[in-house]
Protein backbone atom coordinates (compact mmCIF):
# COMPACT_ATOMS: atom_id res chain seq x y z
CA UNK A 1 0.00 0.00 0.00
CA UNK A 2 1.29 3.44 -0.89
CA UNK A 3 1.39 6.27 1.58
CA UNK A 4 3.76 6.94 4.44
CA UNK A 5 3.17 6.94 8.19
CA UNK A 6 4.77 6.17 11.54
CA UNK A 7 4.01 2.98 13.47
CA UNK A 8 4.71 2.61 17.20
CA UNK A 9 3.99 -0.90 18.58
CA UNK A 10 3.68 -2.03 22.18
CA UNK A 11 1.66 0.85 23.61
CA UNK A 12 0.16 -0.19 26.98
CA UNK A 13 -3.55 -0.30 27.77
CA UNK A 14 -4.87 3.28 27.89
CA UNK A 15 -8.50 2.43 28.68
CA UNK A 16 -8.09 4.42 31.93
CA UNK A 17 -7.82 7.58 29.86
CA UNK A 18 -5.33 9.23 27.55
CA UNK A 19 -4.52 12.45 25.75
CA UNK A 20 -2.57 13.10 22.57
CA UNK A 21 -1.45 16.28 20.85
CA UNK A 22 0.70 17.35 17.92
CA UNK A 23 1.33 20.20 15.52
CA UNK A 24 -0.46 19.64 12.20
CA UNK A 25 0.03 21.31 8.81
CA UNK A 26 -2.29 19.85 6.14
CA UNK A 27 -1.37 20.20 2.47
CA UNK A 28 -4.42 18.54 0.89
CA UNK A 29 -8.05 18.35 1.99
CA UNK A 30 -9.94 15.20 0.97
CA UNK A 31 -13.47 13.95 1.61
CA UNK A 32 -12.21 10.55 2.71
CA UNK A 33 -10.54 10.43 6.12
CA UNK A 34 -6.86 11.18 6.55
CA UNK A 35 -5.38 9.75 9.71
CA UNK A 36 -3.56 12.10 12.04
CA UNK A 37 -3.16 9.57 14.86
CA UNK A 38 -4.67 6.24 15.83
CA UNK A 39 -4.43 4.81 19.33
CA UNK A 40 -5.90 1.32 19.33
CA UNK A 41 -9.43 1.77 17.94
CA UNK A 42 -9.52 5.52 18.55
CA UNK A 43 -8.83 7.52 15.38
CA UNK A 44 -8.03 11.22 15.23
CA UNK A 45 -8.71 12.15 11.62
CA UNK A 46 -9.02 14.94 9.10
CA UNK A 47 -12.16 14.93 6.90
CA UNK A 48 -12.70 17.74 4.42
CA UNK A 49 -10.15 19.65 6.44
CA UNK A 50 -12.09 19.22 9.69
CA UNK A 51 -10.52 17.49 12.68
CA UNK A 52 -12.67 14.57 13.85
CA UNK A 53 -12.65 12.10 16.72
CA UNK A 54 -15.52 9.64 16.46
CA UNK A 55 -18.69 11.75 16.26
CA UNK A 56 -16.87 14.94 17.24
CA UNK A 57 -16.21 17.28 14.30
CA UNK A 58 -14.45 20.62 14.67
CA UNK A 59 -15.27 23.70 12.64
CA UNK A 60 -13.87 25.56 10.84
CA UNK A 61 -11.58 23.37 8.69
CA UNK A 62 -7.85 23.64 9.28
CA UNK A 63 -6.20 26.10 6.92
CA UNK A 64 -3.96 24.53 4.30
CA UNK A 65 -0.21 24.97 4.82
CA UNK A 66 -0.75 26.56 8.22
CA UNK A 67 0.34 25.07 11.54
CA UNK A 68 -2.28 24.30 14.20
CA UNK A 69 -1.91 22.40 17.46
CA UNK A 70 -4.43 19.54 17.45
CA UNK A 71 -5.18 17.64 20.65
CA UNK A 72 -7.65 15.05 21.90
CA UNK A 73 -8.40 13.56 25.30
CA UNK A 74 -10.49 10.49 26.11
CA UNK A 75 -11.51 9.68 29.70
CA UNK A 76 -12.06 6.22 31.18
CA UNK A 77 -15.81 6.47 30.51
CA UNK A 78 -15.15 7.32 26.87
CA UNK A 79 -16.05 11.00 27.12
CA UNK A 80 -13.83 12.95 24.76
CA UNK A 81 -12.50 16.47 24.27
CA UNK A 82 -11.15 17.68 20.96
CA UNK A 83 -9.33 20.92 20.20
CA UNK A 84 -7.46 22.62 17.36
CA UNK A 85 -5.72 25.77 18.51
CA UNK A 86 -6.30 28.52 17.72
CA UNK A 87 -9.56 27.43 16.08
CA UNK A 88 -11.97 25.68 18.41
CA UNK A 89 -12.73 23.11 21.10
CA UNK A 90 -15.48 20.50 21.40
CA UNK A 91 -16.65 18.07 24.09
CA UNK A 92 -18.57 14.83 23.57
CA UNK A 93 -18.15 11.08 23.23
CA UNK A 94 -17.98 8.26 23.88
CA UNK A 95 -14.88 7.00 22.10
CA UNK A 96 -13.63 3.41 21.77
CA UNK A 97 -10.91 1.37 23.47
CA UNK A 98 -7.29 2.50 23.19
CA UNK A 99 -4.41 0.04 23.41
CA UNK A 100 -1.87 -1.82 21.30
CA UNK A 101 -0.44 0.23 18.45
CA UNK A 102 -0.11 3.94 17.76
CA UNK A 103 -0.07 5.12 14.16
CA UNK A 104 0.82 8.67 13.18
CA UNK A 105 -0.23 9.88 9.74
CA UNK A 106 -2.61 6.96 9.14
CA UNK A 107 -5.67 5.10 10.41
CA UNK A 108 -4.76 1.69 11.82
CA UNK A 109 -6.94 -1.30 10.96
CA UNK A 110 -6.63 -4.94 11.91
CA UNK A 111 -4.42 -5.85 8.96
CA UNK A 112 -3.00 -2.62 7.55
CA UNK A 113 -2.58 1.09 7.92
CA UNK A 114 -4.78 3.11 5.58
CA UNK A 115 -6.21 6.58 4.98
CA UNK A 116 -2.77 8.16 4.82
CA UNK A 117 -2.28 11.83 5.67
CA UNK A 118 -1.06 14.54 3.29
CA UNK A 119 0.86 17.11 5.27
CA UNK A 120 3.29 17.60 8.13
CA UNK A 121 3.22 16.44 11.75
CA UNK A 122 5.52 17.80 14.42
CA UNK A 123 6.17 17.17 18.13
CA UNK A 124 3.53 14.48 18.89
CA UNK A 125 3.06 13.65 22.57
CA UNK A 126 0.97 11.01 24.34
CA UNK A 127 -0.25 10.98 27.96
CA UNK A 128 -1.60 8.05 29.94
CA UNK A 129 -4.29 10.22 31.50
CA UNK A 130 -7.19 12.35 30.37
CA UNK A 131 -7.03 16.14 30.62
CA UNK A 132 -8.58 19.19 29.03
CA UNK A 133 -7.44 19.13 25.41
CA UNK A 134 -6.23 22.72 25.60
CA UNK A 135 -3.74 21.69 28.33
CA UNK A 136 -1.99 19.03 26.26
CA UNK A 137 0.50 21.33 24.52
CA UNK A 138 2.21 22.47 27.74
CA UNK A 139 1.53 19.57 30.15
CA UNK A 140 4.37 17.49 31.59
CA UNK A 141 4.68 13.82 32.48
CA UNK A 142 4.15 12.32 29.04
CA UNK A 143 3.98 8.61 28.44
CA UNK A 144 5.74 9.27 25.12
CA UNK A 145 7.10 12.26 23.23
CA UNK A 146 8.43 11.57 19.75
CA UNK A 147 11.15 13.86 18.44
CA UNK A 148 11.11 13.68 14.65
CA UNK A 149 14.24 15.85 14.56
CA UNK A 150 16.34 12.88 15.72
CA UNK A 151 17.61 10.08 13.46
CA UNK A 152 16.53 12.00 10.36
CA UNK A 153 18.53 9.87 7.86
CA UNK A 154 16.92 6.67 9.17
CA UNK A 155 13.47 5.13 9.57
CA UNK A 156 13.76 5.20 13.37
CA UNK A 157 11.35 7.38 15.37
CA UNK A 158 12.68 8.10 18.85
CA UNK A 159 10.64 8.52 22.01
CA UNK A 160 12.57 10.98 24.20
CA UNK A 161 10.22 10.56 27.19
CA UNK A 162 10.15 6.75 27.40
CA UNK A 163 10.77 3.59 25.40
CA UNK A 164 7.91 3.63 22.88
CA UNK A 165 10.13 3.93 19.83
CA UNK A 166 8.72 3.41 16.36
CA UNK A 167 9.58 3.51 12.68
CA UNK A 168 8.47 5.24 9.51
CA UNK A 169 6.82 3.23 6.75
CA UNK A 170 7.11 3.97 3.01
CA UNK A 171 9.77 6.64 3.53
CA UNK A 172 8.08 9.98 4.26
CA UNK A 173 10.10 13.18 3.89
CA UNK A 174 12.15 13.76 7.03
CA UNK A 175 14.06 16.88 8.01
CA UNK A 176 11.05 19.01 7.03
CA UNK A 177 10.61 22.49 8.46
CA UNK A 178 8.55 22.40 11.65
CA UNK A 179 6.19 24.71 13.49
CA UNK A 180 9.15 26.49 15.12
CA UNK A 181 11.21 27.08 11.95
CA UNK A 182 12.34 30.71 11.76
CA UNK A 183 14.41 30.69 8.57
CA UNK A 184 17.77 31.33 10.23
CA UNK A 185 19.14 27.99 8.97
CA UNK A 186 18.20 26.50 5.62
CA UNK A 187 19.76 23.03 6.03
CA UNK A 188 18.71 20.59 8.73
CA UNK A 189 22.19 19.05 9.26
CA UNK A 190 23.37 22.45 10.54
CA UNK A 191 20.29 23.34 12.59
CA UNK A 192 19.66 22.76 16.28
CA UNK A 193 15.91 23.21 15.91
CA UNK A 194 13.22 24.02 13.36
CA UNK A 195 13.41 20.77 11.39
CA UNK A 196 11.43 18.45 13.65
CA UNK A 197 8.57 17.73 11.24
CA UNK A 198 7.85 14.77 8.98
CA UNK A 199 6.02 15.42 5.70
CA UNK A 200 3.67 12.56 4.82
CA UNK A 201 2.06 11.85 1.43
CA UNK A 202 -0.59 9.29 0.49
CA UNK A 203 1.45 8.23 -2.56
CA UNK A 204 4.83 7.74 -0.87
CA UNK A 205 6.34 4.36 -1.71
CA UNK A 206 9.58 2.77 -0.55
CA UNK A 207 8.91 -0.98 -0.78
CA UNK A 208 5.86 -2.34 -2.59
CA UNK A 209 6.35 -5.69 -0.87
CA UNK A 210 6.21 -7.69 -4.09
CA UNK A 211 7.63 -11.22 -4.20
CA UNK A 212 10.56 -11.58 -6.65
CA UNK A 213 9.60 -13.10 -10.01
CA UNK A 214 13.13 -14.24 -10.80
CA UNK A 215 16.72 -13.65 -9.78
CA UNK A 216 20.05 -14.02 -11.55
CA UNK A 217 23.52 -14.18 -10.07
CA UNK A 218 26.06 -12.45 -12.31
CA UNK A 219 28.91 -14.88 -13.11
CA UNK A 220 32.35 -13.65 -12.12
CA UNK A 221 33.59 -13.75 -15.73
CA UNK A 222 30.76 -11.59 -17.14
CA UNK A 223 32.23 -8.67 -19.12
CA UNK A 224 31.22 -5.23 -17.90
CA UNK A 225 28.54 -3.56 -19.98
CA UNK A 226 24.88 -2.70 -20.32
CA UNK A 227 22.50 -5.65 -20.36
CA UNK A 228 18.73 -6.11 -20.30
CA UNK A 229 16.33 -8.60 -18.78
CA UNK A 230 13.77 -9.63 -21.40
CA UNK A 231 10.32 -9.88 -19.80
CA UNK A 232 7.29 -11.39 -21.55
CA UNK A 233 3.71 -12.05 -20.47
CA UNK A 234 0.99 -12.81 -22.99
CA UNK A 235 1.40 -10.43 -25.91
CA UNK A 236 3.38 -7.87 -23.87
CA UNK A 237 7.13 -7.65 -23.51
CA UNK A 238 9.67 -5.28 -22.03
CA UNK A 239 13.43 -4.95 -21.64
CA UNK A 240 14.67 -3.86 -18.22
CA UNK A 241 18.21 -2.49 -18.50
CA UNK A 242 20.91 -3.04 -15.91
CA UNK A 243 24.68 -2.63 -15.83
CA UNK A 244 27.51 -4.89 -14.84
CA UNK A 245 30.48 -2.99 -13.46
CA UNK A 246 34.08 -4.19 -13.75
CA UNK A 247 35.77 -5.31 -10.59
CA UNK A 248 37.84 -2.57 -8.96
CA UNK A 249 41.24 -2.36 -10.64
CA UNK A 250 40.34 -5.05 -13.20
CA UNK A 251 38.92 -3.40 -16.35
CA UNK A 252 37.36 -5.84 -18.81
CA UNK A 253 36.81 -3.44 -21.73
CA UNK A 254 38.81 -0.92 -23.72
CA UNK A 255 36.19 1.83 -23.46
CA UNK A 256 35.06 3.56 -20.24
CA UNK A 257 31.42 4.68 -20.03
CA UNK A 258 30.08 6.93 -17.28
CA UNK A 259 26.36 6.50 -16.56
CA UNK A 260 24.87 9.48 -14.67
CA UNK A 261 22.71 7.57 -12.18
CA UNK A 262 21.55 10.84 -10.58
CA UNK A 263 19.60 11.82 -13.71
CA UNK A 264 19.16 8.42 -15.37
CA UNK A 265 15.58 7.90 -14.16
CA UNK A 266 14.58 11.31 -15.48
CA UNK A 267 14.79 9.79 -18.97
CA UNK A 268 13.56 6.29 -18.12
CA UNK A 269 9.82 7.05 -18.21
CA UNK A 270 9.46 7.81 -21.92
CA UNK A 271 5.93 7.54 -23.28
CA UNK A 272 4.24 7.61 -26.66
CA UNK A 273 2.71 11.07 -26.88
CA UNK A 274 0.55 12.72 -29.52
CA UNK A 275 2.75 13.54 -32.48
CA UNK A 276 5.30 10.78 -31.94
CA UNK A 277 7.88 9.58 -29.44
CA UNK A 278 9.77 12.10 -27.30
Amino acid sequence: MTGSCVRIPGVPDLSGGFAIGMWVLPTLHLREPQGLATIGDVALELRDGRVTLGDLVLDPPLALRTWAFVSASVAADGRATLAARPQSELHGGPARRAEGTVALGAVAGELLLGHRFNGKLDAPRLFARAMDADQVEHATGELARWDFGLDIPTSRVTDVAGDLHGATLQRPMRGATGHDWDGTEVAWPHARSGYGAIHFHDDDLDDAGWEPSFSWTVPDDTPSGVYAAHLRTGDAEDFVPFTVRPRAGRPTSDVAVLLPTFSYLAYANEQLLAGGRR
